[in-house]
């Protein structure tokens, strides 16, 4: 499929689900000066993203109106249309005539337009006006003459007072796009104009004060009609015998009325229907067969903001759901909880929404029979409680929101999450949201330990005051963590251990963190942003590596590092960290922290973890990385104290793949490595340990992270990876090479085939040609040895043959003695005759064959034809002729084979009444013939 009619497929698809228009995309504006510039936005009808600009720009004398709107070029579907938003138009400009026909005009940002005088678009050349926002008083039934043509979408919007332009739009024929807000209806008969719409597909009405539905509106109309939104046109039920009429309905949307109750069957008729709205109306009951027929077919429901009942729920429970894969229930607080079971039969659902519905429990059997179940929203209740395995049916990727819990009762009990509450989420849950719902911390920490598969982790207002050292140690995929508005003031050296090669974004915001030691965030490699707005940060020495990483940001358009302010030294209050000097940040008290000293996020040093780095031994060993290539790392060591060493231990290994440790011994002698064969652009943890006395001594041992240099030239030749992927891009080709081959072979087999048979057949008919049965090629024995009965279904080659040898009607072939395949009908090749002799005809069913001898009529056997549209009697049998023919009855196997394309085919001989007489039979030659006939025999008598 072409680009452009991927294009037009998202722009037929958009234009059904967007019912306001208001939208627009990257355009190309021009002004009067030539000049053009690239202004961002959404498109109409579009869900594609910016392009680069590479048309030229409209001329100003091609546009319509020159000086009061822009005309634009549309890049994705290079279409020009003309913007005519924030320009404080009082009225419709006067347009140019242009042989331009245009996309789009769009008057729906600040403009007072309030009337449309008749003839308001004349010479204007266009398919979709949009009025929204302009709250007209006025429309001349002619306003939009001239457009019946060109127009197919038309958004307006009146002052409430105005009734609806009915009579201005009866022309507009090709409309397929309606939008009417803020209008009044006072005669339901305007309604019958909807007959003048064929083609409409989407239909709405907003805000249509006393808008009446009748059975007659949509009744034998519309008949294409799929997008029909009613909102807040205050009806009280739903328009049952309206609906009834529209049974190509996908999306039917009745938002913000009055309706009370859904009574049984009241969709019956909508066998297409795929999304139905009904929320903020005013539903408190569903009856049990609410949603018969309907049930089978809907995509997305939406019973969002009403008053449904508990009782109601049976009408989910007692239908079948097959495709449903959207349930929208949040904001029914007369809910107060779910009963078990109530989606059991909904097995395709994948999202769920029961925001503020009071719910307290989750019951373990509350998403019974949602093994398809993606995304889970439980926000705004009052859960107090989680049933063990309340979860576990769920799918893979499972998203689960249980933000605000309390915050709509006020209440303070904070919500204990047990390990219990998440079986079967240990590696299904990839978010999980629990902002500005207050936790148990204690057994927060403990669970979250167990969802080892989360991605995203919400904790914003939380409560939280402290994260405790290896919190996150088992969430090795765990790449966006919010952690804002909570009391936290201090972060330990170990709280995000395990991250190092995940975390991507965290936030921080809204804290107490006067600062951040550089060993929080060491070797963490895939981290990018750091969100620190509005925390009390002491900007001094120790900061120093923040005001680095924030310099080097991979994102240099992330605006986390603008965040980043000083609230101390007064010196350097409100100033951004990363614009000031390094040599500003200066330490006042001494510095005890030996991560501080550094200033990148790396350091050359590390000893053995522990929480006192006062308690390490004074002889500690200290490791240390020297030059590093594409697949080298070299390392030296030192001690002060070499009494009792006997040698050194060393091993290295990536730290997100353990497997890969590799381990050697090392004379006692030697303080320096070059570890080779490792691979390109790669971290690897490097440590050393000191032998005493030949046993290895925890105590002095030390670990260095370092990354080596990628290589310019290409893939690391030791790369296990990249061998990998290389060897999955060859089976890959392989297989679509044998694929092409295969379709080529059947190609090959399907030609040679077709061609086979098409040779056979010529074969066939060629045994019915005098003139080739010269020839030993074309003898009947030759071609009759190599014809399959098989091919055909009820005659052998060799009947076939002798039946037209004989110079018998082909007509006869039609009631059943020779059956074709469907591109190979016999009669219609044989009825294509040279249109010479048709041309030398004046009546096409007369008989021009020459005179033969009549006595050998009459010792000619009698032979039966049945012709289906022609009877003769056995002694009214006539010769056949030897030339030319006229009717198809009357061919022979001769002009049978003549075959010149540009013929037109004989006209079948009309079928006729057996009542009639012979002679109205029989074509004008022979009756001539029979009168000659009856002649001579008088003469012979007398």
């Amino acid at each position: 499929m072409g680009s452009r009619t991927q294009i037009w497929l998202l722009l037929c698809i958009y234009s059904v689900q967007d019912t306001h228009g208001n939208g627009y995309g990257n355009q190309t504006h021009f002004g009067r000066s030539g000049n053009y510039t690239l202004n961002k936005g959404l498109m109409i009808g579009s869900l594609l993203q910016a392009q680069t600009i590479d048309g030229r720009p409209l001329a100003v004398g091609q546009c319509a109106v020159k000086d009061q709107c822009d005309c634009v070029l549309d890049t994705y579907i290079q279409r020009p249309r003309i913007d005519c938003r924030y320009k404080s138009l009082q009225g419709i400009p006067k347009f140019i005539l242009v042989s331009t026909v245009y996309a789009d005009i769009d008057f729906s940002a600040s403009n007072h337009i309030r009337q449309l005088q008749n003839n308001s678009f004349a010479n204007l050349k266009v398919e979709r006006i949009n009025l929204l926002n302009n709250e007209m008083n006025y429309i001349g039934e002619t306003a939009f003459d001239g457009l019946e043509a060109y127009l197919k979408e038309l958004f307006m919007e009146g002052n409430s007072k105005i009734l609806i332009p009915y009579r201005s739009l009866t022309k507009l024929s090709n409309l397929t796009r309606l939008t009417l807000t803020g209008f009044q209806q006072l005669n339901p008969v305007e309604n019958q104009v909807f007959d003048r719409f064929p083609n409409l597909i989407a239909l709405t009405m907003m805000n249509i004060d006393k808008l009446s539905l009748e059975e007659t509106t949509f009744k034998g109309k519309v008949p294409q009609l799929q997008y029909l939104e009613l909102k807040n046109v205050y009806i009280r039920q739903i328009p049952v015998l309206t609906l009834r009429h529209t049974t190509s309905l996908k999306v039917l949307k009745i938002i913000e009325n009055t309706i009370q109750a859904v009574y049984n069957h009241s969709f019956q008729n909508l066998i297409n229907l795929q999304t139905l709205d009904l929320s903020h109306d005013q539903i408190a009951s569903l009856e049990e067969q609410s949603f018969y027929v309907v049930s089978k077919t809907l995509k997305t429901l939406d019973l969002d903001s009403n008053h449904l009942q508990v009782a109601s729920l049976k009408a989910l429970s007692s239908q079948q759901w097959p495709n449903l894969d959207d349930l929208q229930m949040s904001y029914n607080a007369d809910l107060k909880s779910i009963p078990d079971n109530t989606f059991k039969n909904m097995p395709k659902l994948k999202s769920l929404s029961l925001v503020g519905l009071g719910i307290q429990t989750v019951t373990s059997n509350l998403l019974y029979g949602l093994n398809n179940l993606k995304m889970l929203d439980l926000s705004s209740n009052n859960i107090q409680k989680i049933d063990n395995g309340a979860f576990q049916r769920v799918d893979e990727y499972f998203e689960l929101k249980l933000e605000g819990q309390g915050a709509v009762s006020q209440t303070t009990i904070p919500l204990v999450l047990k390990p219990e509450a998440f079986q079967g989420l240990e590696t299904k849950l990839y978010t999980l949201n629990l902002e500005n719902t207050k936790l148990d911390e204690n057994q927060f920490w403990s669970t979250i330990k167990h969802l080892r598969g989360l991605e995203n982790l919400l904790l914003r207002k939380t409560g939280l005051k402290t994260i405790p050292p290896y919190a996150f140690q088992n969430n090795k995929k765990l790449s966006h963590l919010k952690l804002e508005e909570n009391e936290i003031n201090q972060l330990d050296k170990l709280s995000f251990k395990g991250l190092e090669e995940s975390l991507r974004k965290i936030y921080l915001l809204t804290n107490n963190i006067k600062t951040i030691s550089e060993c929080v965030f060491m070797n963490f490699t895939q981290l990018s942003e750091i969100y620190l707005f509005e925390n009390p940060l002491q900007c001094d020495c120790k900061l120093k590596w923040l005001r680095k990483f924030a310099i080097e940001s991979s994102n240099p358009d992330s605006i986390f590092k603008e965040e980043i302010k000083c609230a101390s030294p007064p010196s350097l209050v409100n100033r951004k960290l990363y614009e000031i000097p390094e040599v500003d940040l200066v330490c006042i008290d001494p510095v005890d922290d030996e991560c501080a000293s550094a200033t990148t996020l790396m350091t050359t040093v590390t000893t053995k973890a522990t929480s006192n780095p006062t308690s390490q031994p004074a002889n500690a060993l200290k490791l240390s990385v020297g030059a590093a290539t594409t697949n080298s790392i070299t390392v030296f060591w030192s001690l002060k104290n070499m009494q009792g060493i006997t040698g050194y231990k060393l091993w290295y290994f990536i730290p997100s793949d353990k497997q890969t440790q590799m381990s050697l011994n090392i004379h006692r002698d030697v303080t320096v490595y070059q570890i080779t064969k490792l691979r390109s652009g790669t971290f690897y943890m490097i440590c050393v340990m000191a032998e005493v006395n030949l046993n290895e001594n925890s105590d002095l041992q030390a670990c260095h992270t370092s990354q080596t240099d990628n290589d310019p030239l290409g893939p690391d030749p030791y790369n296990e990876e990249q061998i990998a992927k290389n060897r999955q891009y060859m089976i890959a080709g392989i297989i679509c090479a044998i694929v092409v081959l295969v379709l080529i072979t059947a190609g090959i087999c399907a030609v040679m085939k077709y061609r086979y048979k098409a040779r056979r057949l010529n074969d066939l008919l060629t045994i019915a040609t005098p003139g080739q049965m010269r020839s030993p090629a074309y003898s009947q024995e030759n071609i009759l040895a190599n014809a399959l009965p098989s091919d055909y279904s009820e005659i052998s080659a060799g009947s076939l043959a002798k039946y037209l040898a004989e110079g018998r009607s082909p007509r006869n072939l039609r009631q059943g003695l020779f059956v074709f395949n469907a591109d190979e009908n016999l009669y219609n090749t044989m009825n294509s005759i040279n249109s010479r002799h048709l041309q030398k005809r004046k009546n096409p069913y007369e008989n021009d064959d020459e005179e033969e001898d009549i006595e050998k009529v009459k010792h000619e056997p009698a032979v039966e034809m049945k012709d289906e549209s022609v009877n003769y009697r056995k002694e009214e049998r006539s010769p056949i002729p030897s030339e030319r023919h006229s009717a198809p009855s009357r061919l022979n196997a001769t002009d049978l084979l003549m075959t010149d394309c540009t013929l037109r085919p004989l006209p079948a001989t009309p079928s006729k009444p057996k009542e009639q007489t012979t002679n109205q039979r029989r074509s004008n030659t022979m009756q001539t013939k029979v009168k000659t006939k009856k002649a001579r025999e008088s003469e012979d008598k007398t």
